[in-house]
């Protein structure tokens, strides 16, 4: 097992919320979603087909990164 894995091939928790963070803050950036615009996060965890708590996580980043707001 590496670092990028849990063993079972699939890609580690911190990963996988570190893949989504980048990614979308690189969307919001991008102006994919305009200032003022509601984040939800169903919707978002369908977009990126991951589960709430990953996404629950990156979007906490992008809080801490300035980019969201709550």
């Amino acid at each position: 097992m590496n670092d990028l894995t849990n063993g079972n091939g699939k890609p580690a928790a911190k990963t996988m919320i570190e893949s989504v963070y980048g990614e979308l803050r690189e969307e919001i950036l991008a102006g994919k979603y305009p200032p003022g615009s509601k984040l939800r996060v169903e919707r978002l965890r369908g977009n990126f087909n991951v589960g709430s708590s990953t996404m629950r996580e990156a979007l906490s980043r992008l809080v801490s990164d300035t980019l969201v707001t709550t």
